[in-house]
């Protein structure tokens, strides 16, 4: 709020009635640079009266803005380099008095002092101003609107540079609630007598509506980098390399003004065979990892005028990672790859500029956090405390830098547009070379491999896949991605194949490059011999317990009297359906088996078998995936032993399941990899990977839709079964617990059934596909059978018994089983409490019913019965001894109990045996709580708390001890502040208190040197002094001078700015001088009322001599001029002026420089009042009002003259 009201003068009197807080909470949308829209909430203080007399002002009233910046807002600016930032705001207002009905403006403006911006998270910003003073000679109601703010923010590095978004324009959008006003308080004028009407209902000052920016509509594209690093500090090693392959995703074609959404990134990370010797070579191994990681990304955008000066901040972390186990022998240490991707993002842009812009992958800085056997950090691998000398952080900076010779560390670049057409590639890429086909080990498929293409035309979109083509085929067999150089062509019936590759870019429409030459020689194909199929079922299994082992088995062949078994270097002939392997080391390996007779070979079957490094959980072994339909893949493979849970990633998602299998629907057609780890808690085995084909040409068979079953009428012991046709289908198996039967029909009768329940499943089949199964029961009654128990439910547990409930038939009794018979025939009503048991236990009860000596089928319910309570008593006798930064916590034990210690609430330590822990790392000075909990039997007791506060280390001696401003007389010593210290000066003989880092020492003799001697002081302590010598500054010596003058006035009342220019010339003596003062003729373009133009032409005539004085470096001048105005005119037409237009009185002018020196010159500054004119003709009032008046200020710099 500028000021805004009418003026105040001496003659008003301030308001006398109390001024009370109001408050009121904004909600902003801010459109920042780059970040786009963010939202701001705000809560706006000021002390505004409720009531004054009429023509009493105000005054000054303090505003103060408390604003939340949020995490995304925070995000950005950390992601950009800043670590704290300074903000003048403008805040829009209007106001509304009793003498100014329509308003005024009252904008006021804020200043947001250094304010440090967090890593992450919301965080506070304080912004303070004040208003003008308000005044009303007309009694009534009086308003304030606040409206939208400008904002200037300077966002700075760390050391208080700036950086390259230099000053951030930001203006932020009123977002008012339904029913909610602008309206930021009313008060009242009082008349002198009677009083004002009510007071009228608060409303809304209309604002300007925040823009609205939509997503930027362009596709992804995605790259992956592969890059390589060294890597220093490390311990013994002392450097060590690491490979990066890097992958992102982000549009080629960026829309100004549109959200490019969040990027995710992902990182594959291989630490070098150099660097696992290092970590194999350290006093104790290195069991487990984690690691802070900040990635520097260079990036380059119309935005930042200077190309380069810009490197965004990546900010990812390393879970923690079991670290393989190192070799006997640390040279034998092998390259490691993390089997984690390391994920991150960074936050949505919004471009303002159009042209090329790119994003590229730098040095990285890592925080590596390394555990020993046991959970404990390593003692290799830390930093030492700068804080604390002779203390270690938990953690080993790294510092990676990238290798030489690496031309490409571009991971995105894109190109920001005004939303043309855009640009079209018309060029196909290279013909793909270096083709290649060799036959798969299934015997019915061929893997090919070339070269990749490059795309290079204009406006090229890069690669986007390639084509396969079979002998001549027209139209591909298969297709692959743009990043792949290797494909299967599956389903090869027997023939001679050759194929040939082209490539395709990612144009719409898009080009094909010519195709290949065909391959050569040609694959052959043969038909295996049908009376000896493949073994089915092959899988591999890591024997737990040892080390290096695999069993392997599958389904015997019919016809075969032996397997040949090939895998780990090794072949195996065995003539049982089953073989092992020992000795295989920690990897992924591949084993296969032929079935053989006299005569013939069956094709190989394989399965891909992964030995985790010891202690490790197993790969998931067998894992399949097979295609239903729509795009529905279902996935498989054998539990592993202590898992908890599997992650499995394909088709560009990622499940976590608990049990062996998995399920994606949606999958196109194509070649998809799918991936699967175990984990527990702590572990994550390797990966087991397979490759699904969906294909589009032979449409997946459905499951039998509408399948179910009834007992047959017309005889005994069968069941129709019947389903809806299966189109592509040309048969169906029907299969049971006593068999299976083929048809091509949709019904069947299963015959030879027995009484009770059986479960039928059916597949659709054609020559080449098999349907998932659908499934239905049928019950085939005797008869007069016992109808089953129903509702069996059991109630609520106690640790040795559990009840049970079931709807009980008139005529009938029951028998209660636990796998024995409990009661027989004796229970007429529909309950019974089985107990006996043990606690904490599983049980399946079973309830069957009696009647005319026939019995039912059981029907079973599961329970548990309920835990024994325990009970914990808590600690006792809990004690706290502080040190500087350590507290020793002990209390009285209990046997068969842990401990769990926690700080301020958080867990800091558990699993302690013994009634003591010491809590390092501590701040000094400072409280903290600490609570201990007692732990039995998985049960917590109660926690006992205790407040401990650290001692206070020495208190240190001021720091940075140095000079400030100095003088003839005076001399300015400065240091730095510590907060909650006081400070104490001596010099010249005075001890006084120093405050806010600074001290003055007055009444010195000119060119004498001083001592200074500054101590600290905090809770009674007294550090040692600091001291410095300092010395005043001589008298200035006489002589003459001549200087010249350049600068300007600023004319308040006119409403603008007069250019300056003359000379002063002189003699000075002493400290003191006189001088002759001319101010060359100017002329002056004003706004008279804000808006109308005026210019004026003006002399200056000297009164008398311009005298002052110079002591060191500051200068003081008094002068007195008459200004003349030669000429006034408005819109180009003259009003006035003339000889002898001139102010009535001559203009007191007094100046003031501190940086003045004879050698230099300096800057000079001042205010001054201009009297009223006279002699200017028939408009002379009007001349005088509109230059007449005090505010007005003067700035001009003296040079010495040439």
């Amino acid at each position: 709020m500028a000021a805004a009201a009418t003026a105040t003068s001496g003659l008003v009197p301030l308001a006398t009635s109390a001024s009370a807080a109001v408050e009121k909470n904004v909600t902003y949308i801010c459109d920042y640079p780059l970040l786009g829209l963010q939202t701001l909430t705000a809560k706006v203080t000021a002390n505004f009266p409720d009531r004054l007399a009429a023509g009493t002002a105000t005054g000054p009233m303090a505003v103060t803005v408390d604003a939340q910046i949020p995490a995304e807002t925070t995000e950005g600016l950390a992601m950009l380099g800043a670590a704290k930032m300074t903000a003048q705001i403008r805040a829009d207002a209007r106001a509304y008095t009793p003498d100014s009905p329509t308003g005024v403006n009252a904008t006021t403006g804020l200043t947001v002092g250094e304010t440090a911006i967090p890593a992450s998270g919301a965080f506070p910003v304080k912004a303070t101003g004040n208003t003008p003073s308000f005044k009303s000679v007309a009694a009534g109601w009086a308003k304030v609107n606040i409206g939208n703010i400008t904002m200037r923010v300077t966002p700075m590095f760390a050391d208080g540079s700036q950086t390259p978004l230099g000053v951030m324009n930001v203006t932020c959008y009123q977002k008012l609630a339904d029913g909610e006003t602008n309206t930021l308080h009313q008060w009242e004028w009082t008349p002198a007598s009677g009083q004002n009407p009510p007071k009228p209902a608060a409303d809304t000052w209309p604002q300007p509506a925040a823009p609205a920016y939509g997503d930027n509509p362009h596709p992804r594209e995605s790259k992956t980098l592969d890059l390589d690093y060294t890597c220093e500090p490390y311990p013994i090693i002392s450097e060590g390399g690491m490979h990066i392959k890097a992958t992102a995703a982000f549009p080629k074609t960026v829309d100004l003004k549109t959200n490019t959404g969040r990027t995710d990134f992902t990182s594959q990370v291989t630490l070098d065979k150099t660097t696992m010797v290092g970590l194999a070579s350290l006093s104790e191994p290195v069991t487990h990892i984690s690691a802070g990681v900040t990635i520097d990304a260079p990036a380059e955008i119309p935005e930042i005028p200077d190309p380069g000066t810009m490197t965004a901040k990546l900010g990812v972390k390393v879970p923690e990672l079991p670290v393989p186990p190192p070799p006997f022998i640390p040279e034998d240490a092998e390259p490691w790859t993390i089997p984690v991707p390391i994920t991150g993002s960074v936050p949505s842009f919004l471009f303002r500029e159009t042209g090329p812009g790119k994003m590229s992958l730098g040095s990285i800085k890592m925080r590596l956090v390394a555990k020993k056997a046991g959970g404990g950090l390593h003692p290799d691998l830390h930093d030492p405390d700068p804080q604390n000398p002779g203390q270690l952080l938990p953690y080993r900076s790294v510092n990676c830098t990238l290798n030489a010779g690496q031309t490409d560390t571009t991971i995105a670049s894109f190109n920001i547009t005004d939303g043309g057409p855009p640009p079209v590639d018309t060029t196909a890429p290279s013909v793909p070379e270096g083709v290649t086909a060799t036959k798969g080990a299934d015997g019915k498929s061929a893997e090919v491999k070339w070269n990749a293409s490059t795309d290079t035309g204009a406006n090229a979109t890069g690669v986007g896949g390639y084509d396969i083509f079979v002998n001549d085929e027209a139209t591909p067999r298969v297709s692959a991605g743009a990043a792949d150089t290797t494909v299967t062509v599956p389903n090869l019936t027997p023939g001679s194949y050759t194929f040939k590759v082209r490539a395709f870019d990612k144009a719409n429409p898009r080009n094909n490059s010519a195709a290949s030459s065909a391959t050569s020689p040609a694959i052959e194909i043969t038909a295996p011999d049908p009376d000896l199929p493949a073994p089915g079922n092959f899988k591999g299994t890591v024997v737990a317990g040892q080390t290096g082992v695999v069993d392997l088995s599958w389904d015997a062949v019919p016809g075969a009297t032996k397997y040949v078994v090939t895998g780990n270097g090794e072949t195996k002939e065995v003539t049982d359906p089953a073989a092992q392997f020992t000795g295989v080391p920690v990897g992924s390996h591949e084993f296969s088996v032929v079935a053989k007779s006299a005569t013939k070979t069956s094709p190989a079957a394989t399965v891909t078998v992964v030995i985790p490094p010891a202690g490790d959980l197993a790969a998931p072994g067998n894992f399949k995936g097979t295609v239903a339909e729509n795009g529905t893949v279902n996935l498989t493979w054998d539990a592993v032993t202590g898992a908890t849970k599997y992650v499995v990633t394909g088709n560009g998602e990622t499940k976590e399941v608990t049990d062996p299998a998995a399920q994606f629907t949606g999958v196109p057609v194509g070649s998809h990899e799918f991936s699967v780890v175990a984990k527990d808690d702590t572990r994550t085995s390797a990966p087991a990977t397979t490759t699904v084909e969906v294909k589009d040409e032979d449409p997946v068979l459905s499951a039998p839709a509408n399948f179910k079953g009834v007992q047959a009428q017309d005889e005994d012991g069968a069941a129709d079964l019947s389903w809806d046709a299966v189109a592509g289908a040309t048969g169906y198996v029907v299969t049971w617990a006593g068999g299976s039967q083929e048809t091509d029909q949709t019904t069947v009768r299963i015959k030879g059934l027995s009484v009770g329940s059986h479960d039928f499943s059916i597949v659709a089949k054609n020559a080449t596909q098999t349907s998932s199964p659908a499934a239905t029961t049928v019950v085939i009654k005797g008869d007069e059978e016992v109808p089953a128990p129903t509702n069996v439910k059991a109630g609520t547990p106690t640790t040795n018994s559990i009840p049970l409930t079931w709807d009980a038939v008139e005529g009938t009794t029951y028998e209660v089983y636990n796998g024995e018979l409990l009661d027989e025939g004796n229970i007429a009503t529909g309950s019974h409490t089985v107990d006996g048991l043990n606690p904490d236990t599983p049980y399946t009860l079973s309830v069957v019913a009696v009647k005319d000596g026939k019995k039912s089928q059981p029907t079973p319910v599961t329970a548990r019965t309920a835990k024994e309570q325990v009970v914990v008593d808590p600690v006792t006798e809990l004690v706290g001894t502080p040190g500087k930064t350590t507290v020793d916590l002990s209390w009285k034990g209990s046997e068969g109990v842990t401990y769990e210690v926690h700080q301020n609430g958080q867990p800091i330590k558990d699993g302690l045996t013994t009634p003591a822990f010491q809590v390092t790392g501590l701040s000094e000075a400072t409280k903290y709580t600490f609570t201990v909990f007692a732990v039995k039997g998985g049960v917590k007791s109660e926690g006992t708390s205790i407040d401990v506060t650290t001692l206070e280390g020495e208190l240190a001696a001021p720091a940075n001890l140095r000079g400030g401003e100095i003088t003839t007389s005076s001399i300015q010593v400065l240091w730095d502040v510590v907060a909650g210290v006081t400070y104490e000066v001596t010099a010249n003989g005075k001890t006084e208190p120093g405050t806010g880092g600074k001290y003055t020492a007055t009444g010195l003799n000119p060119d004498t040197e001083y001592e200074f001697k500054v101590v600290a002081k905090k809770n009674g302590q007294t550090s040692a002094a600091s001291t410095i010598k300092l010395k005043t500054k001589p008298v200035a010596t006489g002589g003459d001078f001549n200087f010249s003058l350049a600068g300007s006035s600023s004319i308040k009342a006119a409403n603008g700015t007069v250019p300056l220019s003359g000379s002063i010339a002189g003699k000075l003596t002493g400290g003191d001088y006189t001088g002759a003062l001319k101010l060359n003729n100017t002329k002056g373009n004003f706004r008279i009322m804000g808006f109308i133009p005026t210019t004026a032409d003006i002399t200056f005539t000297q009164n008398g001599q311009t005298t002052g004085t110079l002591s060191g470096t500051t200068l003081t001048s008094n002068s007195k001029m008459v200004v003349g105005l030669k000429s006034v005119k408005v819109f180009g037409i003259q009003i006035g002026g003339g000889d002898s237009c001139k102010t009535t009185s001559p203009v007191d002018i007094k100046l003031k420089s501190t940086n003045f020196s004879l050698a230099g010159g300096g800057d000079l500054a001042g205010t001054y009042t201009l009297p009223s004119v006279s002699g200017c003709g028939l408009l002379t009032p009007l001349i005088s009002g509109m230059t007449a008046g005090p505010g007005n200020t003067v700035n001009v710099k003296a040079t010495p003259a040439k």
